[in-house]
Parts: C-alpha cells; structure tokens; sequence
C-alpha cells in the first residue's frame, strides 16, 4: 500500500513537471473589452512597486475589468486610469506585449492584465 501511495505522488509530481515545461506562453486577454457585459479597459503605467517578483516599472498593462470591481483594482494598481480607446498602452510607446499575468483567486475575485515594454528587453 505504502508504494502505491509512493507511487502516485511521483506520477502527480512528473505530470506536474512536465506540463509546465509544455506550458506555451498565454496570449493577451485584453485586447478588446466586452462592452456589452459590462466590462471596459484600463491602463496603468509607472508601478514603483512590484507584486509576485514581476517589477512593473518598465510596463504598461491593460485590462478589462467591471465598475464595480473598479475600487478593488485600483488598490493593486494606484495608478489604473480608465482609456479612451483600445490601445492605451501603444499610445504610450508600449508596443512589446509581455506576458499576461493574473491576480486574485480564480473563482472568487480575480484580473488579468496584459503587460507591455517599450522594447523587447524588459523583464
């Protein structure tokens, strides 16, 4: 019984292993808002400060998020402003698309947004 159990923990951890180094890069989620469900894009620049490792300074990120949400959003993102148009970051000089990252519990409350560089050297 006990290699069974041993057995499975290796089998769970190689799974584990393996499908993230199959992982591929996620692709921008928020290119366009849904309007119509009520969700409108936000941009934010100039982060000082850096959340899970990933310094924003360099970045811009966009995302697409409800009004009432809004407030949430704004305590992890002080200087999220609402855009006029669907591409607040390339108006900015933001060109390079990143990465996609999400905050929050999937499920309960959570936001993506999608990161952009002005060069493709950023971190």
């Amino acid at each position: 019984m006990k290699f069974f159990f041993v057995l499975c923990v290796v089998v769970v951890f190689a799974s584990l292993l393996l499908h993230g180094a199959e992982a591929q890069p996620e692709p921008p989620c928020c290119k366009t808002c849904n309007v119509v469900q009520g969700y409108h894009k936000f941009y934010a620049t100039g982060y000082s400060y850096s959340i899970e490792s990933n310094p924003f300074l360099s970045r811009c990120g966009e995302t697409c998020i409800t009004d009432d949400i809004y407030p949430i959003v704004k305590i992890y993102a002080p200087n999220l402003e609402n855009a006029t148009d669907n591409t607040p970051c390339a108006d900015l000089n933001y060109t390079v698309y990143n990465e996609t990252v999400t905050y929050g519990n999937p499920g309960i409350l959570s936001f993506q947004f999608d990161l952009y560089c002005r060069n493709q050297y950023c971190s």
